[in-house]
């Protein structure tokens, strides 16, 4: 648990942000809290208030009609300033005096959290620039409404991906001052992807339950380029097919040594072997799965070095999982298991707002849309995980592109709602951020895999 430490005379104060705030983090997801009424009483005295007033105006505390308390405030920005009306939150203040603590309750009221409305007006001109309205536990997850002459357009952000810009809304932008959150949701049901922002928390079950038992066992995990186990569990070169010698102590040890792709299987395997008692066999996973053009320089380099190595292996993967789970013989079809799914057109970069890149067929996705897609993906696909192919240069012929490694992705809601992203490669835990930093300038190709509770791995 951290602690914030400020000293604030004649007490020292211990912040603690364990607790939670006056909503459960479960009626947050459901339940946004109401400004309404309130903002309709802020329009001249804050919401249209000259600047050099609004320096010198204090805070105010407002309550609604269920007795929630919202704070309006200012803060400056270099060019613009904002006026933020925010819901309260519990947290708890343990207050030391002549060595004992008295334990108080304090309220917090932070700028981007479920409920919070953000008007947004420009310095020189002091003309509204946009509202920002938080509905989700994460902050990241907002709508925005720009001024459009006697019109409004509204834009839809999840982790800066735009799943909808420039959205008429038949309103002027001085009547969402006062609008309440459900009715703004029924005006844009029909305009605005808020299916994507619809969390079903006990579809995470099995994918909690997968990550658990594979963490469980990262510890005997050893990499090791090119080994994986066969269908009888023996260590073996995934190209010649020759087994790795393992010493006596280390078989005793229960260590596994896997490549990035030899994990992958390990854990398709967990799936595989509680439901048909044995392992998948190699040789099917390594089947050609796309055709290069005949005399092309990749159809040459292919013949020598497989240059698609890892697409191939997870397509297979992916194909056999399913094959197992639907109880039906199915070879790989992109139809089934490649994910081609692309709900945002534009990005928010530090040039500013970018066309994002598109999906490209047997390359798959710009790696730094992998945040906002994998979001989706966990709130339209709530009960799958993905094995990732990674596309990347070997520096030495740039313009041949190669698919060596794997990754394995379990995108997922907690309990409180909060999206988190577990990421495993070549027997590591890591988290989603490092993961794209590592593949910044690669492209990742993705397949689904239905997760299960009945996960056992060897």
């Amino acid at each position: 648990m951290k602690k914030v430490y400020c000293f604030v005379k004649p007490f020292f104060i211990i912040i603690s942000f364990l607790v939670a705030s006056f909503l459960s983090a479960q009626m947050q997801n459901s339940f946004i809290p109401d400004s309404s009424r309130i903002r309709s009483l802020l329009v001249q005295k804050w919401f249209e208030q000259d600047l050099e007033i609004l320096r010198y105006q204090k805070s105010e505390i407002y309550q609604n009609e269920v007795g929630i308390n919202f704070q309006i405030r200012m803060e400056e920005q270099n060019d613009t300033f904002s006026l933020i009306v925010s819901p309260g939150h519990k947290i708890l203040v343990d207050v030391i005096k002549n060595g004992n603590i008295e334990t108080i309750e304090a309220e917090s009221y932070p700028a981007e959290t479920t409920g919070s409305w953000v008007l947004i007006r420009d310095k020189k001109t002091q003309k509204p620039v946009c509202i920002k309205w938080f509905f989700h536990t994460d902050s990241q997850v907002y709508v925005q409404f720009r001024p459009n002459g006697k019109k409004t357009l509204i834009d839809f952000l999840v982790f800066d991906a735009f799943f909808a810009k420039d959205v008429p809304m038949g309103l002027k932008f001085e009547n969402i001052y006062g609008l309440s959150f459900v009715a703004m949701k029924k005006i844009t049901v029909n305009t605005l992807p808020w299916e994507v922002t619809d969390v079903n928390k006990g579809m995470y079950s099995a994918i909690h339950q997968m990550v658990e038992i594979i963490r469980e066992n990262l510890e005997r995990i050893v990499y090791d380029k090119n080994i994986v186990l066969d269908e009888d569990g023996k260590h073996v070169n995934i190209t010649t097919g020759e087994e790795k010698i393992i010493l006596k102590e280390n078989e005793q040890s229960n260590k596994l040594y896997l490549s990035s792709a030899g994990f992958a299987k390990w854990i398709i395997d967990g799936l595989s072997i509680p439901i048909t008692g044995s392992a998948l066999r190699i040789e099917p996973l390594k089947v050609p799965t796309q055709r290069f053009a005949s005399g092309s320089l990749n159809e040459t380099v292919n013949a020598k070095y497989n240059i698609n190595f890892s697409l191939d292996w997870t397509r297979h993967l992916a194909a056999a999982s399913l094959s197992i789970t639907s109880g039906k013989t199915l070879k790989y079809n992109a139809s089934t298991v490649d994910v081609s799914v692309y709900p945002f057109s534009y990005v928010k970069t530090e040039k500013g707002i970018e066309r994002a890149s598109e999906f490209i067929k047997n390359v798959g996705y710009d790696s730094k849309v992998l945040k906002p897609l994998f979001f989706c993906l966990a709130t339209t696909e709530p009960d799958y995980f993905y094995l990732c192919a990674i596309r990347e240069s070997n520096h030495r012929t740039p313009e041949v592109l190669y698919f060596n490694e794997v990754a394995i992705v379990f995108p997922w809601f907690d309990e409180s709602g909060h999206f988190l992203v577990t990421v495993f490669e070549s027997g590591i835990e890591t988290s989603l951020d490092s993961f794209i930093r590592r593949y910044s300038d690669n492209y990742v190709h993705l397949t689904r895999v239905k997760a299960s509770e009945y996960f056992k791995v060897q």
